[in-house]
């Protein structure tokens, strides 16, 4: 196996030309006396050199090197398949306008294709809204929600709320895991983190169980994102990813409590 010239750690991909642990330059197969194509050295095109905070980058950042569909694929199939290593590819800093970017267009495809999926099946076995007695505007504001309008509504709002849930899961998760004492870095990169991780969101494109098993796929990818960032212990991570998903299943336990117990004070 090749090693690096002057860390000695292993390079396992071909073709760079810069170690993605030191950021040493390595050789091309020409140089040290090698002829070309020698086994002794990576061969292939070589990437973009690291950047200046010395990390190599994601795909998605050097979309204008590599093509923005080739970007768009590579890095889901990275955060799918190798998160421990595509996040400590990733740079903590940066900006978070191009992790918002990417996060947008990967949900907005899952939320088509939920959102597609749902209006097949309410064609197909009918409106199932339940009847909650709390009049008739309201049972048909709620099945207006589930036709075209409701569809139609998803599908120009889609972006804007999926921005918005990026922010506030990013800033749920960087306060608990400050609380936790996990928090190594600031909110940006846990915004990076929780950003990538939605290509968990590509998911949904699978019919039924796509989208479940895309919220969990997604909190994964964040958990093991923020462990590997922030430099912090497995438990923190899990900590920081799942208890404001705990928090706000109390809140609304609680609020479906007082509703009921409303409800039922107007019946009797």
């Amino acid at each position: 196996m090749t090693v690096c010239p002057s860390c000695q750690q292993p390079l396992t991909e071909f073709g760079l030309a810069f170690c993605p642990q030191c950021g040493t330059a390595l050789p091309t197969p020409t140089e040290g006396g090698g002829a070309a194509g020698s086994p002794d050295l990576p061969t292939g095109p070589p990437p973009a050199p690291p950047s200046p905070s010395g990390f190599p980058g994601t795909p998605w950042e050097r979309r204008a090197e590599v093509g923005l569909v080739t970007a768009l694929v590579d890095t889901t199939l990275q955060v799918l398949t190798k998160p421990r290593e595509f996040y400590r590819r990733m740079s903590p800093a940066g900006g978070m306008g191009q992790p918002l970017a990417y996060a947008v267009i990967v949900g907005y495809v899952g939320l088509v294709a939920t959102a597609l999926y749902d209006a097949i099946f309410q064609a197909l076995v009918g409106s199932e809204t339940p009847d909650l007695g709390l009049g008739p505007e309201f049972d048909r504001a709620m099945a207006l929600l589930e036709g075209g309008p409701g569809l139609l509504v998803q599908l120009v709002l889609g972006p804007f709320i999926l921005a918005a849930g990026v922010f506030i899961t990013a800033g749920l998760n960087h306060l608990a895991l400050m609380l936790l004492g996990g928090a190594r870095r600031d909110f940006e990169a846990t915004f990076r983190v929780g950003a990538y991780s939605k290509a968990a969101g590509i998911v949904s494109l699978v019919p039924l169980c796509g989208p479940f098993v895309g919220i969990v796929w997604g909190a994964v990818a964040s958990i093991i994102g923020l462990q590997v960032v922030h430099d912090t212990t497995l438990g923190k991570a899990i900590g920081a990813v799942l208890l404001p998903v705990l928090v706000a299943c109390c809140c609304c336990a609680g609020t479906l409590g007082v509703l009921a117990a409303l409800i039922a004070s107007a019946v009797q």
